[in-house]
């Protein structure tokens, strides 16, 4: 267990499921956000490379809505779940890539505003991918290495999402330690890739992380 951000989060976690090496892990957070996320890892030979990876995953929060002054109209529960399904290449101790496709769904209920703000339900539906290199020496509290991310997700009507756009995303992190000194930097950005994101696909911006 850890708490963090006023939530407390729970791993539970399966290995060597079978004689590939099957792992599952759940992850449960209690709060805000309220989150179900889980993953089933199947590598697809004795070697470990390549691998298929079924998910699932549910989460309910509050997001806060203002105009182009910044003025508070109104807070919204958000709520998103479904799954997807990828398959990828494990690249040793470095790192790995996945491709997949993924099915969503979300709503948003206003809690507090104006009433004729309205309440909105999409779906969401496409082609994802995404490419890690980890050489951080310990994933809970490195003192050393980097971890470097990018994803992208292509939602398109044809695959099951109400609207087509774009999103790619990319963050790095680099730790080093000099005595008893420890610093952390950490860089993230995305892009629409000139697509027109509907407001939930809009990149989040503030607040701790």
């Amino acid at each position: 267990n850890r708490i963090a951000s006023g939530a407390v989060e729970d791993v539970i976690e399966a290995t060597e499921l079978n004689r590939l090496g099957g792992m599952w892990k759940t992850t449960f957070t209690i709060g805000s956000p309220l989150e179900l996320k889980t993953r089933f890892y199947q590598p697809l030979t004795y070697a470990g490379h390549s691998f298929v990876s079924p998910h699932a995953e549910f989460n309910q929060h509050l997001v806060r809505v203002y105009d182009d002054e910044g003025n508070a109209l109104g807070t919204y529960q958000a709520t998103r779940g479904g799954g997807g399904f990828d398959l990828g290449y494990d690249f040793g101790t470095w790192g790995e890539f996945r491709v997949g496709y993924f099915r969503d769904y979300g709503k948003a209920h206003r809690k507090v505003g104006d009433p004729q703000l309205p309440n909105a339900t999409w779906d969401e539906g496409g082609i994802s991918s995404g490419f890690a290199i980890d050489q951080l020496d310990n994933v809970n509290l490195p003192h050393a290495g980097y971890l470097g991310v990018a994803s992208y997700n292509g939602n398109r009507k044809s695959l099951g999402s109400t609207e087509s756009f774009d999103s790619l995303q990319a963050g790095l992190i680099g730790v080093q330690t000099i005595g008893r000194w420890t610093g952390l930097v950490k860089a993230e950005g995305g892009t629409s890739l000139q697509s027109d994101s509907p407001f939930y696909g809009k990149f989040g911006l503030g607040s701790l992380f």
